[in-house]
């Protein structure tokens, strides 16, 4: 078996055979990118968790053949008129983003070639800023922008565990309540038995739903601590994908556009969302039914997370949070 090789998809990669990232392009419709499988495929819009916001990394549209004016539509990075990729991320207090380093660094070496958990992130792929929308859509209904000032980054550079960022906002969002963070939680030691996730992908392999914000429940923990192995179907070939400490998997698969979506606690969901990592990529097999999500685990990144919490705090003037204590 070949081990550890997953493909990213959406603004990355294109393709018909892709297990992908959920970063979005304008997907073509010969590109795998759901089933009803998959965590957020035909997921119910989400009203209530407007922490989950739309990440816009490069320029917004100004040409209206492409989509609304002012808003991150586009042809994203795998066209030849690329101008931006979109994605998620989530308000973890008044001006700070969690999301995916894999929004704004290219992979190293990039896609086609399959992608190993030992391979780095290289050069940032813009030149145009990060913005970040908590509006519900970031391609229609005139969605308003927040400029981010600052990527903060882990001090790793391995392809699967330091897939992670902050983006410190320019100004404070007033309007919105950030979620809960639980940076304690160890999943490989004590994993959750469910669940739940909020971001905004594709509803379908042709159908972008205006990426709207989206959420789903109940969905079943697969692990989060090595030897798990991950076994699926490509090109003919049974292959197993090594989860790494740091990572975690859950069954089904994200879509793109979701790349950056938080990871919570199912339990406490209705009442205090708990962000406990953020999902990054996924498994498709041959069928093209994704198999497994997967993503990074905040536990290992809890210190320069907290150190960079705290920081935000002193910047925007608002007490520090008590789970960054």
């Amino acid at each position: 078996m070949r081990k550890n090789k997953l493909w990213f998809k959406g603004a990355l990669a294109l393709g018909a055979t892709l297990a992908g990232a959920g970063c979005s392009n304008d997907a073509s419709p010969t590109e795998s990118a759901g089933t009803q499988t998959s965590p957020l495929y035909q997921a119910p819009l989400d009203a209530k968790h407007p922490f989950d916001v739309g990440v816009c990394a490069g320029r917004l549209n100004t040409d209206p053949k492409y989509g609304e004016v002012g808003s991150c539509a586009g042809l994203g990075l795998g066209s030849p008129d690329k101008f931006n990729v979109r994605g998620s991320g989530t308000l973890i207090t008044p001006n700070l983003v969690l999301t995916v380093r894999h929004a704004f660094r290219e992979l190293d070496p990039p896609p086609p070639v399959p992608f190993e958990c030992t391979y780095g992130l290289g050069d940032m792929f813009f030149t145009d800023g990060i913005q970040i929308t908590t509006d519900p859509s970031t391609i229609v209904n005139h969605p308003s922008w927040v400029k981010a000032a600052e990527i903060i980054e882990p001090a790793g550079n391995v392809g699967c565990t330091d897939d992670i960022a902050l983006l410190r906002l320019e100004h404070n969002v007033t309007d919105v309540k950030p979620a809960w963070v639980d940076l304690n939680r160890d999943l490989g030691k004590f994993p959750p038995r469910k669940v739940a996730v909020v971001g905004r992908g594709m509803v379908s392999s042709t159908d972008q739903g205006d990426l709207l914000r989206r959420f789903l429940t109940d969905i079943p923990f697969t692990c989060a601590k090595a030897p798990c192995e991950l076994h699926y179907t490509q090109g003919g070939k049974d292959l197993a994908f090594h989860v790494q400490d740091g990572t975690w998997a859950i069954a089904g698969s994200l879509l793109p556009g979701d790349s950056g979506s938080g990871l919570l606690l199912n339990e406490s969901f209705d009442w205090r969302p708990t962000l406990i990592g953020v999902g990054t990529s996924g498994l498709v097999e041959d069928n093209g039914i994704p198999k497994y999500a997967m993503g990074v685990a905040l536990y290992p990144n809890r210190t320069w997370i907290a150190h960079a919490v705290r920081e935000a705090a002193r910047i925007g003037q608002y007490p520090v949070p008590a789970w960054a204590l």
